[in-house]
């Protein structure tokens, strides 16, 4: 009897909804593929027959795939096997109420079709398939569901980062417009209900990212293309050993992405498709092909595990037809050797090595694999140019590493910045280990790092070669033959790999003592076969090392007899490297790897130390065979002499294991103050619930894509200490890290955390002010701040961002770091308002000032021609008056700077929250007074005013006689029709965000962001009088005209355009930001602002229209300067537009 597998594969890339649903690029790629595959190795030898039905963009509609299942998949019956296979987006909506008690997250998650979420159409949702799963499986067939999108952890994409996941709808959907009629709801709420019996496999957990990848020079989905290649390289594989197989291969490749299989525990050990793929021979066929190729063949290709003649030499020998199995194992009985010389989909292209064989093209030969590739690592080089010179030079000799031309053909980047070299994966740009040297190096590039840098890529690519060592297509050894079983224990639990079907975890246990014991493994090896096999069991760890565990006292190979099945002496522990912990590390992978052979084998070739250190130089096997030759070949290529007498027969097997370490630190408490560390006190706090703990900052968080330093800070950050250096190296703690977070959102400024440090590392300067910020995923928030009183510093964090989910902490983390910015201000200590004069160092680093009232005074009487600057709402003159030095233009054919056309310059700083605009111009006009300059001084004086600092010139002189004391006034981002913002804290927050994250399109040194924190250290002020509907903004659009030159210079850079983008449906980012650093109750208004604000011309803080709202009939008629100044409100007297439009005004 005929049996049928029923597939159907749905792949979208481009959806009809591009506003909401995003185009992706691997997803018809992933159904191309796996199509291929499945009509190409089902064995018709056992009565398979397939049976397929392919939907790809707009044929994947809503409607089409319910067919699909109802109308295709249901006719398979009990002796069939049903495949369906989705890659495209995946999402989620609120669940009905009805729903909530299946789902925790209230929410239910749900695969995108071509059509959803356009009018009348729907997501799949995860309950609509479970209700179509449950009609196809009404005939008891093997179903397999595989989903390759982003919320397929239950139900159901990022290449840099492309995720396979679209934007919820947000609205919970009727029951009525669910698949299933009410009557099934009762079914499937009751407490009998049975999930139909089938196989899911899932591209990542929920909480993960299902992320594109470019493997083979394609676009696929990372799951898809390392779930065809581990069935490329093997047959008959558990569905359990098919997901750890895959597991292990992404391993290294891609970050935070790991696929998870569901089922019952028996069905999850049945084979892939129900045995329905075709056995591995023991040999390939060899024939000469006269018709196509015109070239010697074999019958096997990339279907059939055959690497890329790109990854390096298959060398095979070559057999007489008539030799039985065991006579295929002694090269004495080989004609010849051949190598492969071009790899296709089903057959490869081979070249005879020995000519003199004189093989017969009328007949076929059996070809057995003798030697695999070892395929070098794949680098992409990027950075600043002197140091990819010296990498390229280091790189000359090395037999393990390739550089390639594009970033789409590498596995890694090596990225020179900074002084710096970084190794970083090429599908996320995730630094994979710490740079070397790891702080930024004053002396620049050098020989030696770059020297260390490709040793450590060497190694990353012995330990990726090993990995990747896979069964040979012709071994005599088959899955199944031996197996390995890891047993865990932790604390009085213990695991299997035989019993566990999802990833295996050894967890550390707290002890009474406070301290964590890490867990215990143990292995099983068994031999199912007949025959004597030589084994060992090697571990690969996250670090790059690799090493022979102590399970046996044997080395070398152990021998393991017919049916003998063998056990580890002892229980070994294994956890996370002290010097990884030191860094904070909570999470470590290892992968144990069994290595099967038919001969003995010396498995310690491959052992290497971690890559902060240099492997192994010397090395000496003892023991022939041809898999020693192959694990020499990791560490050199150079040749071996004369070939081995006998083939080896071989395979490997892995199984992935997550070492997990409690994090440390302590339970807030409700009522009573606890210490973290000695001098570190946290305050209670009435509902937040979270464990804290300080840490140093890890070495690669200081990557330009680094989650935990905003990247303005990148290349020099000043860390907030916490404590002195301790004793055992673990270093300065500036990070704090809060795991197992409950009630996040409790957490306001009325009702913050605080944190008491009384040690003398934690004591802020007058000029120091403390930046705290925290990740959440799209933005750096700025979340609270710290002030210094006494001899402690108190900080208080305002907000917190929704906690991060990993698999280490039910209910998330957040990491908070804390960096110190130098800003010196006036100070309480002046007496406001202050007029004085000012120099600039030759080097514009210093401004000098002189306040001496009667020095001043006899300046201004020799001085013919005089500018006064005047700053806004935030901040000096301090970063105005530079420009003096900055600003230069050309005068008979010599350069010359603004400060060369004045013969003084004055600076007016004042107190900018608690006066009004009135006032200050009053308390201008008497200052000027006071130093000779009222009204008809003779003198010329021009002024140079910012924001705020315009208005109060204008007031003084329009209304305050200042009309007969100035001759010129340049308003740079003056508000002249007011602002929309209500409060200046509000602004200067939102700039602080702004800043974090770059959105600006002038990037803002890190000064500007410290202005930007040491103003919002002060109470908190409307500005009310900036509000255009504030008699001020409408009366001083009325006032006489003063017969006084106004210059009108506005910037019009303000945000990025992507910005303002409304993609995918979600609100832009710059109200998304908006909303996560204002509290909900100020949303809507702050969502009206920034469309207001951000929607039209602005230069950030003020719209161009109320820059430029001057009456143009005054005389002398107002002048704007044209065109406008590329820069922003923060950057006028910075940027080089800035400076020029400024010279452009006065000169």
């Amino acid at each position: 009897m005929v049996k049928k597998i029923y597939t159907l594969l749905v792949g979208i890339n481009e959806y009809k909804n591009t506003y909401k649903n995003a185009t992706l690029s691997g997803c018809v790629n992933d159904i191309e593929v796996i199509q291929t595959y499945s009509s190409k190795r089902i064995d018709i030898d056992k009565q398979w027959e397939l049976v397929e039905k392919k939907l790809i963009n707009e044929s994947a509609t809503r409607q089409n795939i319910i067919d699909a299942f109802q109308q295709h998949l249901c006719q398979a019956g009990e002796e069939d096997v049903v495949l369906f296979y989705y890659a495209g987006h995946g999402s989620y909506e609120p669940a009905p109420n009805i729903f909530r008690t299946l789902n925790q997250d209230r929410q239910l998650e749900t695969i995108v079709c071509y059509d959803s979420q356009t009018e009348g159409v729907l997501d799949l949702a995860d309950k609509e398939l479970n209700y179509l799963i449950e009609q196809v499986a009404q005939k008891n067939p093997h179903i397999l569901v595989i989903l390759d999108c982003c919320h397929s952890g239950t139900a159901t994409r990022e290449p840099n980062v492309v995720e396979r996941q679209a934007p919820t709808t947000g609205v919970a959907r009727n029951l009525q417009d669910f698949l299933f009629p009410e009557a099934w709801i009762n079914k499937r709420l009751s407490d009998n209900y049975k999930i139909p019996r089938h196989i899911a496999i899932a591209a990542c957990r929920e909480h993960q990212k299902a992320k594109e990848y470019v493997g083979n020079y394609q676009v696929r989905g990372a799951f898809s293309y390392f779930l065809t290649e581990a069935l490329h390289r093997a047959t008959s594989l558990s569905y359990v050993d098919l997901v750890r197989e895959i597991n292990a291969l992404i391993t290294g490749k891609v970050d935070n992405q790991s696929p998870q299989i569901e089922g019952g525990a028996e069905d999850c050990r049945l084979t892939f498709l129900g045995g329905a793929i075709g056995e591995r021979t023991n040999y390939l066929n060899l024939y000469y092909d006269e018709q196509t190729h015109h070239s010697w063949m074999i019958d096997s290709g990339i279907l059939h595990g055959i690497r890329p003649v790109s990854e390096g030499d298959t060398i095979l020998a070559i057999f007489p037809k008539d030799l039985a199995p065991e006579e295929l194992l002694q090269t004495t009985n080989a004609v010849c050797k051949a190598q492969i010389s071009q790899v296709m989909t089903e057959c490869s292209k081979v070249e005879l090595l020995d000519y003199s064989s004189n093989l017969s093209k009328q007949k076929a030969y059996c070809a057995v694999i003798v030697e695999v590739p070892l395929p070098k690592l794949k680098v992409y080089f990027t950075g600043d140019e002197k140091g990819i010179q010296f990498a390229a030079t280091a790189l000359h000799n090395s037999i393990f590493i390739q550089e390639v031309e594009s970033c789409e053909q590498a596995n890694y980047y090596l990225e020179a910045t900074n002084n710096q070299y970084w190794i970083k994966v090429a599908v996320d740009k995730r630094p994979l280990v710490a740079p070397i040297p790891e702080e930024p190096a004053t002396s620049g590039y050098t020989s030696q790092d770059a020297n260390q840098i490709i040793k450590r890529l060497e190694n990353i690519a012995r330990w990726q070669n090993i990995l990747d060592l896979k069964t040979p297509a012709t071994s005599q050894i088959q899955p199944g033959d031996i197996e390995m079983e890891i047993i865990i224990t932790s604390g009085s639990n213990r695991y299997s790999s035989k019993e566990i079907t999802s990833d295996m975890r050894g967890e550390y246990t707290l002890k009474s003592d406070g301290t964590a014991e890490p867990p215990r493994v143990e292995v099983k090896i068994v031999n199912n076969t007949d025959k004597t096999l030589y084994f060992h069991i090697i571990e690969l760890a996250e670090s790059y090392g690799i090493c022979v565990p102590n399970f046996f006292e044997e080395k070398s190979s152990i021998r393991l007899s017919a049916r003998e099945i063998i056990s580890s002496t002892k229980p070994i522990k294994f956890g996370i490297p002290s010097e990884y912990v030191k860094s904070g590390v909570t999470e470590y992978d290892g992968i144990f790897k069994l290595i099967a052979s038919t001969r003995e084998f010396n498995a310690t070739l491959l052992e290497q130390k971690g890559v902060s250190s240099p492997p192994p130089q010397h090395r000496s096997s003892g023991v022939s065979g041809t898999l020693n030759r192959l694990m020499n070949k990791v560490y050199t290529r150079e040749p071996l002499g004369d070939d081995d007498e006998y083939i080896d027969n071989w395979m490997t097997q892995e199984v992935k294991v997550t070492y997990i370490k409690p994090p440390s630190g302590v339970e807030i408490q409700q009522s009573e103050a606890i210490t973290i560390i000695n001098g570190v006190q946290l305050q209670s706090h009435s509902t937040f619930k979270g464990r804290f703990s300080l840490k140093p900052l890890p070495p690669t968080s200081r990557s330009s894509d680094s989650k935990i330093v905003p990247p303005t800070f990148i290349e020099s950050i000043n860390l907030f200490k916490f404590n002195r250096t301790t004793r055992d190296g673990s270093g300065i703690s500036s990070v704090l890290e809060i795991t197992n977070v409950e009630n996040h959102e409790t957490v306001t400024p009325g009702n913050p955390l605080k944190i008491v440090v009384q040690n003398r590392e934690g004591l802020l300067n007058s000029d120091e002010h403390l930046l705290i910020t925290a990740f959440d995923g799209e933005f750096f928030l700025p979340i609270g701040k710290g002030k210094t009183e006494g001899q402690c510093t108190e900080i208080t964090i305002e907000r917190l961002p929704v906690p991060t989910v990993s698999g280490r902490s039910l209910h998330g983390s957040i990491i908070i770091l804390f960096q110190k910015l130098i800003y010196k201000t006036l100070g309480t200590e002046f007496t406001y308002p202050l007029l004085r004069s000012v120099e600039v160092s030759q080097d514009k680093q210093r401004a000098v000032y002189e306040q001496d009232k009667e020095k001043i005074k006899s300046s201004v009487t020799s001085s013919e021609k005089i500018l006064l600057y005047i700053h806004g709402i935030i901040g000096d003159t301090t970063s105005l008056v530079k420009s003096l030095q900055l600003a230069k233009f050309t005068e008979n054919g010599q350069e010359k700077t603004l400060r060369d056309k004045y013969n003084l310059v004055l600076a007016f700083d004042y107190e900018n929250l608690h006066t009004t605009i009135e006032d200050n111009a009053k308390f201008l006009k008497q200052r000027l007074e006071e130093i000779g300059l009222g009204a008809n001084h003779g003198k010329q004086l021009h002024i140079v005013a910012h924001s705020m600092g315009g208005l109060i010139s204008r007031t003084f002189i329009e209304k305050e006689g200042g009309n007969q004391v100035v001759q010129h006034l340049v308003m740079l981002g003056t508000p002249n029709n007011g602002s929309p913002w209500p409060c200046i804290q509000d602004w200067a927050f939102m700039c602080l965000g702004i800043g974090l994250n770059q959105l600006s399109t002038i990037i803002w040194p890190a000064n500007i962001l410290a202005a930007l924190l040491a103003f919002l250290e002060v109470n908190d002020n409307a500005l009310e009088q900036m509000n255009p509907k504030h008699s001020f903004i409408t009366d001083i659009a009325t006032n006489p005209d003063p017969n006084v030159q106004y210059t009108i210079i506005a910037g019009d850079c303000s945000i990025k355009k992507q910005a303002y983008s409304t993609e995918l449906g979600k609100q832009s980012a710059i109200i998304r930001l908006s909303q996560k650093l204002f509290s909900s109750t100020t949303n809507n208004m702050l969502d009206t602002i920034c469309n207001l604000v951000f929607n039209e011309p602005n230069d950030i803080a003020v719209a161009l229209d109320s820059i430029k709202s001057i009456n143009l009939n005054r005389n002398p008629q107002p002048r704007i300067i044209s065109p406008d100044a590329a820069c922003d409100h923060l950057t006028y007297f910075s940027s080089q537009a800035g400076l020029d439009a400024l010279i452009k005004a006065l000169i």
